[in-house]
């Protein structure tokens, strides 16, 4: 009984104040320990973040149960987008939340904060951004926490200062997905007036609308694309009347009649989502790095969604110690639609609103085939 205790303490060293470790610390009770402890930082950082945080907490319990990590999840699992009878506003400003559920994407950095002050000391801190970076690296910096390097699954957001901890950096390669949203917006009937939204954060605004256009004009050869950048505030979202202000000044251009909205603003797209939905702007959403779909599911025709699971895969099976993982990192391709790290998203909610769901599809499959065979240069 005394070495069933023992051992019991030992397991659970390291784990936050009462919780215990996600997944057992080796495959097939071997009982050896694997040489990396990974833990990551469950944040719900707006609409898509959770999607991010989701699938890395499923690839890391797989390498848990493969014995390959002991890995740790800090916080709780961010519940997934839900629709309830029909309206689909769960996860919008100020929407009411159905009985028995939690409202998602409403994190803030102060939340992120006091989830990272339950991390403990391990090999490897995997988080969903740069915004879920900062707490992290605090503590690191004031000596409240060791942790040998830091896995960030998004390039998009606040530049990062990571001092000396060393960090690995997923990169996107987006513009395939952009085109096929420019493909989607070009073939959708309701289209009269094109307009795109970028964020000052994320580093890929400019192929974002080099390739959307691109897509665009693959359908419609005369397809015009007018654009605005939006600044996120002080926590790093960009606010409802930041969207109002660079909307009405587009909107006031004369004789401009305008049906879709194609937006590129991280994954602080929820208030803008919400503006994009309301009257008088009769907006359709295409774009966004997250599966939007189900939180207006009449108005969002397609997103581009991010895939960070394969590269963490690579990065951790058969690594022993953190320079392991930091060398692993140096050789990562970028993820993108060739390898499955960046896709857009189906048609099928769409589908139940608008009849031009199945034109849609089948424009997007024929563009998707031509650029994975090397047919179609998707900047040109």
């Amino acid at each position: 009984m005394r070495y069933a205790i023992i051992v019991l303490a030992l397991l659970l060293a390291g784990c936050p104040a009462g919780q215990a470790p996600s997944h057992s610390l080796s495959a097939g009770g071997s009982g050896v320990v694997p040489a990396l402890s990974v833990s990551l930082l469950r944040t719900d950082l707006g609409l898509a973040d959770g999607g991010l945080v989701r699938e890395a907490d499923s690839a890391l319990s797989e390498l848990s149960r493969q014995g390959q990590i002991s890995y740790i999840g800090v916080g709780e699992l961010p519940p997934e987008l839900i629709t309830e009878g029909g309206t689909g506003d769960v996860g919008l400003p100020g929407a009411p939340v159905p009985q028995g559920t939690k409202p998602t994407g409403i994190m803030d950095s102060a939340g992120a904060q006091k989830l990272a002050a339950g991390l403990h000391d391990c090999d490897v801190v995997v988080v969903s951004s740069s915004i879920a970076a900062r707490p992290v690296l605090a503590r690191i910096k004031a000596g409240t926490l060791k942790a040998g390097l830091l896995v960030v699954l998004d390039d998009d957001g606040p530049a990062l200062d990571s001092g000396t901890t060393p960090v690995v950096q997923l990169h996107y390669d987006i513009r395939a997905a952009a085109f096929l949203v420019g493909v989607a917006a070009g073939t959708s009937s309701r289209s009269q007036a094109f307009v795109a939204f970028t964020s000052t954060q994320d580093p890929h605004s400019a192929d974002f609308l080099q390739c959307l256009r691109a897509g665009l004009r693959f359908r419609m050869a005369g397809a015009n694309l007018l654009s605005a950048s939006l600044t996120p505030d002080a926590d790093n979202v960009v606010a409802p009347d930041e969207f109002k202000t660079k909307r009405d000044r587009i909107f006031a251009t004369p004789g401009l009649k305008t049906d879709h909205f194609i937006v590129d603003a991280g994954r602080a797209t929820a208030s803008i989502m919400f503006a994009l939905s309301t009257k008088p702007t009769n907006g359709y959403l295409l774009g966004g790095y997250g599966d939007f779909r189900q939180v207006r599911p009449a108005r969002v025709v397609c997103c581009i969604v991010k895939h960070p699971g394969s590269s963490l895969r690579k990065l951790l099976t058969g690594a022993k110690s953190v320079k392991d993982v930091q060398a692993a990192g140096m050789s990562l391709p970028k993820l993108d639609l060739a390898n499955g790290g960046v896709d857009v998203t189906d048609f099928s909610a769409y589908a139940h609103y608008n009849p031009d769901s199945d034109d849609i599809a089948d424009a997007v499959k024929d563009a998707r085939g031509q650029i994975l065979d090397g047919e179609l240069d998707v900047t040109k």
